[in-house]
């Protein structure tokens, strides 16, 4: 899956009001296998190891969580 979603950005430095008034929010773009998408959350994963004794997997990596409320479009990947 491919999803793209709104970030959070933030500045800890001097700024303007008007340029806080034009900045836009980042969209993140994450790859990775679909999970699970309830209660407002979406899960992913990009890596994962096969079982050696059964066709399936149990240990999985590179874990990302996204609001399902910030993502603005998921597209299956090939």
């Amino acid at each position: 899956m491919e999803i793209r979603w709104i970030d959070i950005e933030g500045d800890d430095g001097w700024s303007s009001l008007s340029s806080l008034e034009k900045d836009k929010l980042p969209v993140a773009v994450s790859k990775g296998y679909l999970l699970s998408q309830k209660k407002g959350v979406t899960r992913i994963f990009t890596d994962y190891i096969l079982n050696k004794d059964k066709p399936t997997f149990d240990t999985i990596g590179n874990t990302c969580i996204i609001p399902t409320a910030v993502i603005q479009s998921i597209k299956k990947i090939h």
